[in-house]
């Protein structure tokens, strides 16, 4: 079940599904799958959403709500918006997930507007997948993320945005 919440943040651009109201349900994690048992439940994706839900209705309350709280809710809802066509793989989306709630997209969404941060997302999908070809796809197929993996994603994060930063900056 998933529910839409108009108040939950501004609408999404054209193209691009509206985002969830995260304080009721967080189901649209891993949408897009072809298998028959859900991407959502995989280890992968509880790894990298462990404390998610919490911290996105925690980021919800306008006043105990502190700047740096709304400023990381609002780069993991720009990583759980897809394009309607085109579903994100596992890896994909936990590449994406992972740098979210690892606060290393913070900066760069919140200095972005939402076809920027797009783009953005995009870029990073790219390099990650430049820098170790095999990583997302591995992800992917296994499910599963191992402490190893996600450092080496959290290493090429790091790396594009500090080569992002040094283009912008």
């Amino acid at each position: 079940r998933v529910l839409i919440c108009g108040s939950a943040a501004p609408p999404p651009p054209p193209g691009r599904s509206p985002p969830i109201d995260p304080t009721q349900s967080l189901t649209r994690i891993g949408v897009g799958s072809t298998k028959l048992r859900p991407t959502a439940s995989s280890a992968a994706m509880r790894a990298v959403t462990r404390a998610l839900r919490l911290e996105l209705a925690s980021a919800a309350d306008p006043v105990a709500c502190e700047p740096a709280q709304r400023i990381r809710a609002d780069a993991c809802i720009s990583v759980l918006q897809q394009p309607d066509t085109t579903p994100v793989s596992l890896g994909e989306q936990v590449a994406l997930l992972s740098a979210a709630t690892d606060g290393l997209l913070d900066e760069a969404v919140h200095t972005r507007d939402a076809a920027a941060t797009d783009q953005l997302l995009r870029d990073l999908l790219a390099a990650v997948s430049a820098a170790a070809p095999e990583l997302l796809p591995k992800v992917s197929r296994s499910g599963e993320l191992t402490e190893a993996q996600a450092a080496e994603l959290r290493g090429h994060t790091r790396e594009f945005l500090a080569r992002e930063e040094g283009q912008t900056g």
